[in-house]
């Protein structure tokens, strides 16, 4: 994602152990995240048709999720 620049990953994750697990590990490796919240407009857009998550968007513009 090119807004967290080319050092930072964005760590989407609705469970907060999970989410500091793979923090720590990512600062232990120099691979740095940065959490996003997932929003409830994003919940609909990431429901699958074919699977249980999403991870395209439903418009043309470019995004983290």
């Amino acid at each position: 994602m090119v807004a967290l620049g080319n050092d930072t990953a964005g760590l989407f994750a609705n469970d907060d152990d999970l989410a500091d697990s793979l923090s720590n590990s990512g600062k232990s490796t120099f691979e740095d995240v940065w959490r996003l919240p997932i929003m409830k407009e994003h919940r609909e857009t990431m429901k699958g048709a074919h699977s249980d998550l999403n991870n395209k968007g439903k418009t043309p513009y470019g995004g983290a999720s």
